[in-house]
């Protein structure tokens, strides 16, 4: 390659790499593969350029010193923690990602868009996951918030699964009364709040706030997607979650029995066909 191509190939290849670097948006972890690989070049056209003897020993002693780790602030978010290690004098930069299944299903649900507030009972549809925190091809959780107050007025909201994991606390703080007396407020909601679910802590880390109840308004059925297409149909007592089996049969995600004839399936062909 002659000289003129590769001074080009080089500003193209940092000026690629600058604006990565300076992205103030999540990167993703192709590009940061991608920024790894920009470093790796440049450094290597500097060596190649670089004919000082003294230069190429002052790299050579860098080999040895310890190495040093770079924490970039503009890396995606939903991970405890994502260092960027860069060892000095290397053409490399390793990526380790170290996440807990909490900080794990969080990244999922926002990223590939897997929650959806529906417009009773403050209530959110949360794409199952397993306990590793890794979403489920099918199935959703649906999250409900309940406010506790205190004597005094002190207000504190505590989010509700039906999963198994959370089974015994949903049923006990459903019917549970919204005023607590025999001890303090933020006791009881530590407490509770250390027993929940993925599904519980997922929805407690969103910072979207508390809705009004709209009512009958809109009707029971909203759709949330239409590829895959996705819809939510409220009964008068629960929500069901419907998606198509094919091009054209429905299926009832939440229903146990009689998935493609339930309550559910029979209100949506029916608000459809109005």
């Amino acid at each position: 390659m002659d000289p003129y191509t590769s001074q080009k190939k080089l500003v193209r290849d940092q000026k690629a790499y600058q604006k990565l670097r300076d992205s103030k948006v999540p990167l993703t972890m192709r590009k940061l593969r991608r920024m790894a690989l920009l470093k790796a070049r440049i450094e290597a056209a500097d060596d190649r350029t670089s004919g000082s003897e003294s230069q190429r020993q002052q790299k050579s002693a860098q080999l040895t010193e310890p190495r040093k780790t770079v924490t970039y602030d503009n890396l995606p978010s939903g991970c405890c923690a994502r260092i960027v290690e860069e060892y000095p004098g290397s053409l490399a930069i390793t990526v380790t990602y170290v996440a807990t299944p909490i900080h794990r299903y969080t990244f999922c649900l926002r990223f590939k868009r897997l929650c959806f507030p529906l417009r009773r009972d403050n209530i959110y549809a949360l794409a199952d996951c397993d306990e590793d925190g890794y979403p489920k091809r099918l199935g959703f959780q649906l999250v409900r918030s309940k406010k506790f107050k205190s004597p005094s007025g002190e207000v504190h909201v505590l989010y509700l699964c039906p999963c198994d994991a959370s089974k015994e606390q949903n049923s006990r703080l459903s019917v549970a009364d919204g005023v607590v007396t025999d001890e303090k407020l933020k006791d009881f909601a530590t407490r509770e709040e250390s027993l929940y679910c993925l599904h519980a802590q997922a929805r407690q880390r969103m910072t979207e706030p508390e809705r009004q109840e709209d009512g009958e308004g809109g009707g029971p059925v909203e759709h949330l997607k239409t590829e895959p297409f996705l819809a939510a149909v409220y009964d008068g007592k629960a929500y069901g979650m419907l998606r198509r089996i094919g091009k054209s049969k429905l299926c009832c995600m939440s229903c146990k029995k009689h998935k493609q004839s339930c309550i559910h399936v029979k209100m949506y062909t029916e608000h459809v066909n109005c």
